[in-house]
């Protein structure tokens, strides 16, 4: 009688734990990345293997989600996610759209200019252009880039004028090693 007690147990609780197991499906897929140019890394060719248990016309969850979307030079940091949903039969054309938004995404958030302001001529010595190939690092080369510096105030000792001086220059990416040490020449060059 004992061991049809535990025989009989047993085949509850194998019962149970299988059914229990078929019944877990995949609902959502959301990626949470740190930066924009994490985003260039997702893979959405493995997508649809976390949805192969599902019916087609179950609900599913696409998803990004981005913890800092602005860029190291920015003052301000936001964050954004960006979800959509649909059936499980319509899983190419959801992972299109997110592909989409990834694209459009990177591509609206890349900074295109980089300009320093100073209080003083003596301050445009202290800019350090290097920091521009980190800052322009993910650009095509065929983008249009600009470089520039501001004074705020160039007054002269001694002097009535306000003058407020800025030197600004553009040109592709791929020019970014010459925008540099143009800069660098200027902020340089600049007397008192």
């Amino acid at each position: 009688m004992t061991k049809i007690m535990i025989t009989a147990l047993l085949l509850v609780i194998t019962n149970t734990f299988s059914q229990s197991f078929d019944e877990i499906k995949t609902t959502s897929l959301i990626y949470s990345v740190d930066n924009i140019e994490e985003l260039e890394t997702i893979d959405w060719k493995g997508t649809k293997e976390f949805f192969e248990g599902n019916k087609e016309d179950e609900e599913v969850t696409l998803g990004i989600k981005i913890k800092e979307l602005s860029n190291n030079e920015s003052k301000v940091k936001t964050k954004q996610s960006f979800e959509i949903k649909g059936k499980v039969k319509d899983l190419d054309k959801l992972i299109t759209m997110m592909k989409k938004y990834q694209i459009r995404t990177i591509t609206k958030v890349k900074p295109k200019s980089l300009i320093y302001t100073v209080d003083t001529v003596e301050e445009l010595k202290n800019i350090d252009w290097t920091k521009a190939k980190t800052f322009f690092k993910s650009h095509d080369e065929n983008q249009e880039i600009t470089l520039g510096c501001k004074v705020k105030q160039a007054k002269k000792e001694n002097s009535k004028l306000d003058v407020k001086q800025s030197f600004i220059i553009s040109a592709k990416a791929k020019e970014l090693d010459k925008l540099i040490k143009i800069m660098m020449n200027y902020t340089s060059s600049q007397k008192k």
